[in-house]
């Protein structure tokens, strides 16, 4: 499919994060904002730059230039480009794009110059330069979002949470970077070939061989696996392949490559939130019988919801089954313990929320497992599980029948 630059979008999962920590975080977003502190680093950012590189003149290095234009027109960027050589440690081919927001600062590390043909060259500035475009965007708040999360990442104290969300969202960044790549060198090949020299080495890549080398592993069943993750160039020689394919409708299966299931070692901020949204589901899945409602079980309830009532508990589930079915090993365990909670919290209700909570798990699709910690961790024999689950409708009858007569006498 013919791709355009319209199609340079910044990925749903950059928005939604931008959006959340704008939220939550307002006071910190503030502060990494202000725009004085954003014109000394620009200031600071230039100077180290003259100090540690050696600026590369347009007259003696044509050719540098003319694919740093070529690919600035391609992918809709109008600042100037300087381009700088540094060395690096062991002479690794590596560029990058120091931001300021008025002219586009690449630095090109080893002898990348002389490594990369024409097209290459092309490719590898439509990357950074791509970064250049998403930090200006917006008012520069991508830029702000990337800075703050790399300050979180590295504070002593960090949560693991932030150190996901920081590594998320950059390599979010490095897939937009790398449409920019493909913009600049017309098509895939050529902005992998690229990135595989750059990182394996190679003189000579395969980029389409590496493409069937990608497939072939996603064509197993492994990948579909819990917890499955990648290395970093895998998913972004793939998600460029899929941006190609159907650039229109790629941001959820890429998002989705990133993100892997939801798994409990790997929340990030967004997932955080949504583990949240989906505990107050399963609370309104395990409460929704009436007679689930005790008062011990509704203050067991309140210590994952506060603020909980009656009024909050919604039953309906079924939109977050199929999601709670998909999740890791480590997070299934979370719902299964959660159920487990419920299921003994309540001594005067005896086994009937047992009986339940079995019921439950098996719409969630994890009757065993939870069976086995049941059997493991409130001693009740495989026995007696078997016989609960045969009877399973009769005493659930019987309590729903006790209550409307309960009422019955009332009226």
């Amino acid at each position: 499919m013919e791709i355009n630059l319209s199609q340079l979008q910044v990925l749903s999962y950059q928005k939604a994060l931008a959006d959340l920590i704008v939220e939550e975080e307002h006071e910190l977003w503030s502060l990494f904002s202000k725009r004085e502190q954003l014109e000394e680093l620009s200031q600071t950012i230039q100077l180290e730059l003259l100090k540690n590189s050696v600026r590369l003149d347009r007259d003696h290095h044509q050719e540098c230039y003319q694919a740093a234009d070529t690919a600035a027109r391609a992918i809709g960027l109008d600042v100037p480009v300087i381009v700088y050589q540094a060395s690096s440690q062991g002479g690794q081919l590596n560029a990058a794009l120091f931001f300021v927001e008025d002219c586009a600062h690449v630095v090109l590390f080893g002898q990348i110059l002389q490594k990369l043909n024409q097209t290459e060259l092309q490719a590898l500035f439509g990357h950074e330069l791509a970064h250049h475009l998403l930090w200006r965007l917006e008012g520069g708040r991508y830029y702000v979002i990337d800075r703050l999360l790399c300050a979180n990442a590295e504070c002593p104290s960090v949560e693991p949470v932030h150190i996901v969300s920081d590594e998320r969202f950059r390599l979010c960044t490095e897939v937009f970077a790398d449409r920019g790549s493909i913009l600049a060198a017309g098509g895939v090949e050529p902005a992998l070939n690229c990135l595989l020299k750059i990182h394996t080495e190679i003189d000579d890549p395969d980029p389409a061989a590496y493409l069937r080398q990608v497939e072939e592993v996603f064509s197993k069943e492994s990948v579909s696996s819990k917890e499955e993750t990648h290395p970093e160039l895998f998913i972004r020689a793939r998600a460029m392949q899929i941006w190609q394919d159907d650039p229109h409708n790629s941001d959820e299966q890429i998002i989705q490559i990133l993100r892997g299931p939801l798994s409990l070692e790997q929340l990030d901020c967004l997932d955080q939130r949504r583990v949240e949204a989906l505990t107050k589901k399963c609370i309104s899945g395990i409460l929704e019988p009436k007679w689930m409602r005790s008062d011990i079980l509704m203050a067991h309830a309140k210590l994952f919801w506060e603020g909980l009532n009656e009024d909050l508990l919604q039953g309906e589930m079924n939109e977050c089954v199929d999601e709670l079915k998909n999740a890791g090993p480590k997070m299934q365990d979370y719902w299964i313990y959660l159920c487990l909670d419920f299921s003994s919290a309540d001594q005067d209700l005896e086994d009937l929320p047992l009986v339940h909570c079995l019921q439950f798990s098996e719409k969630l699709g994890i009757r065993e497992q939870f069976e086995e910690k049941v059997n493991k961790e409130l001693k009740v024999t495989k026995k007696r599980l078997n016989e609960l689950w045969s009877n399973r409708e009769e005493l659930i009858s019987k309590v729903v029948d006790d209550i409307n007569g309960q009422k019955a006498e009332h009226d």
